[in-house]
């Protein structure tokens, strides 16, 4: 506000933006960069600086160390940053490593000859992670109890693999992995019954009580999964008319996988407590609040089928005389069915089968489709029992639910022209300035600048582009679902709608307009509005952002000095959306 008036106040904040990135040359082996982006939650309410400001509500920041040796080994480390000023919450990862070993054949022969034998095709590798982290808010960042809750943890993973020919025509694949995961703590979780709290008014005892329990623990687990898949081809050809030729491939696969249970007592990572407002024991996880959480419970062998379909059309192009003349279409990218069979249930085995589908019409109009269908009868509330749809209505599917996404984006622009702007500017003869003012070195030329024969080339502005005199982009995206409500039986539908459209005007090689905009056909206004004006003024230059209406109603002009190394000096004038002058704007 302004100074004097009641809704005057004033605030202190603060924001760091740091960028370092290292010149590759320096060590090939190992780069060190920096993105640091921070400052408190209200900066980029009452100091917005861009457009960006306005629209976004988060900040976040990584400082990085990456290496690699041998071809084979890479380490990395990350300290990591992010906030949100709305909420003013923050997470930190102090720091996050990672190592890993690039995929090996740990049984070839270094002097094999002939065939490799099946056992030599087998691969693995190696990947170690480690994070310490912390979710807190901006006011208890610095407090001494917060650092004592920092998440922590190492993760180590073995992958091995095998693929093989079978068949000639059939690939199959193996693989077994091993995760161990690493942790300072654990918990253990009970029912207390003099344990006291209140809940509406009243107090109450008997409660579940968690407790940490420091100490190293491991926690393991593995699975096992294996695919056989292929690929098939058709393909018909014309002799006559503009198709040539139509060619189907069809890619079926084939999956299993298995896990074991992990929550019997023969690994001892799940316990159990009895709570008697449920009158049953409770069974939990010593690892549910570690970082990378622990082995799941309950085995699972699942059985998954695929079937995918791609469809595409060779057609005559007359407009291209080379060669054969011909082009491809993509009638269909992708169309797919899928569905699977968990051994481990003892009902409802069946998964509901999916059924998708995109392409791609004219390089502008993208298509989706996906719907999901059950073999199972339903009861009246629409959960799904253990009862075939054959045995009760005689069919095979029934439909659940179904989306269609179209979206549409086109671009106009007018011819290119030549640049009417350069990189530097001629200032007349060495150690003069226009005008008749000295340079800014004690030689009297400007740092940068570059010797023509008697004249000096300084370093000129950053060139406004002016080869697209004008621009506009046009998006639209239709998005329909629908779902079968059991109760009501009938689809509950529902449709959702947005166009956007931006553009840049270059109205003369000094000005130039830019805005962007659009419409929510389901709330039926305007969306999110803004308007762009540069003037470029030689040696300094004018922006103005503009918006019109809306929440975020405002402007913002400046003035600066184009110069890099003058970049502080300027003049600004502005309003933000929550002060009552720009209602005199």
């Amino acid at each position: 506000g302004e100074e004097g008036l009641p809704d005057y106040s004033r605030n202190r904040d603060f924001r760091v933006v740091w960028n370092h990135s290292q010149d590759p040359k320096a060590r090939p082996n190992s780069v060190f960069r920096a993105n640091v982006n921070a400052g408190s939650s209200q900066a980029s309410r009452f100091n917005p600086t861009s457009e960006q400001d306005y629209l976004s509500n988060t900040f976040s920041s990584n400082v990085s160390y990456t290496a690699n040796w041998a071809g084979r080994y890479n380490f990395s480390a990350n300290f990591r940053h992010s906030q949100n000023t709305i909420n003013k919450s923050v997470d930190l990862s102090l720091p996050e490593i990672a190592f890993s070993v690039n995929r090996l054949h740990p049984f070839r022969r270094k002097d094999s000859r002939g065939e490799p034998k099946w056992y030599e095709n087998i691969t693995m590798n190696y990947t170690m992670n480690a994070r310490n982290e912390i979710h807190t808010v901006d006011s208890l960042l610095f407090q001494k109890e917060t650092w004592s809750r920092f998440r922590n943890g190492v993760s180590h993973a073995i992958p091995i693999s095998h693929s093989t020919r079978v068949l000639k025509h059939f690939n199959l694949s193996n693989s077994f992995n091993y995760n161990e995961r690493w942790y300072f703590s654990t918990i253990e979780r009970d029912w207390d019954p003099e344990a006291m709290y209140v809940q509406g008014g009243d107090t109450l005892f008997g409660r579940v009580v968690t407790d940490t329990v420091p100490g190293f623990r491991a926690a393991r687990d593995f699975n096992y999964s294996a695919s056989l898949n292929t690929r098939l081809y058709g393909m018909v050809q014309f002799r006559r008319g503009p198709i040539l030729a139509v060619r189907h491939v069809l890619s079926p696969n084939l999956s299993f996988n298995y896990r074991p249970d992990f929550g019997s007592p023969f690994w001892g990572y799940y316990k159990n407590y009895y709570n008697p407002l449920e009158d049953r024991d409770v069974q939990y996880s010593i690892f549910e609040q570690g970082i990378y959480q622990g082995p799941q419970a309950n085995r699972s062998g699942t059985l998954n089928f695929s079937l995918g379909n791609n469809l595409e059309m060779k057609v005559r192009n007359r407009r291209d005389t080379t060669e054969r003349g011909e082009r491809k279409i993509a009638l269909l990218d992708n169309f797919s069915i899928n569905g699977g069979y968990d051994i481990a249930r003892d009902s409802l085995n069946f998964s509901d089968i999916r059924v998708s589908a995109r392409t791609r019409l004219f390089n502008n109009f993208d298509i989706t489709y996906s719907s999901g269908w059950t073999v199972y009868d339903t009861d009246s509330l629409g959960r799904a029992i253990d009862r075939f749809l054959w045995e009760s209505q005689n069919k095979l599917l029934k439909l659940n639910n179904t989306n269609w996404s179209l979206s549409f984006n086109y671009s106009l622009s007018s011819k290119a022209q030549p640049s009417s702007t350069g990189g530097s500017q001629l200032r007349g003869p060495a150690g003069q300035m226009p005008g008749g003012q000295e340079g800014l070195d004690s030689g009297g030329v400007e740092p940068g600048a570059e010797f023509q024969g008697e004249d000096v080339l300084l370093p000129g502005p950053p060139a406004v582009d002016y080869t697209v005199p004008w621009s506009l982009q046009f998006g639209y995206t239709f998005n329909y679902n629908s779902r079968y409500n059991y109760r009501d039986e009938r689809f509950d539908r529902n449709l959702v709608q947005s166009l956007n459209v931006n553009g840049t005007i270059n109205l003369t090689p000094k000005w130039r307009l830019g805005f962007r905009s659009g419409y929510d056909f389901e709330r039926k206004e305007i969306t999110y509005t803004s308007v762009d004006l540069y003037r470029d003024l030689h040696c300094w230059e004018m922006t103005l952002n503009w918006i019109p209406f809306g929440f975020r109603k405002s402007y913002n002009l400046t003035i600066r000095v184009k110069s890099q190394m003058l970049q502080d000096l300027k003049v600004t004038k502005r309003t933000h959306h929550l002060d009552n002058a720009f209602q005199t704007f």
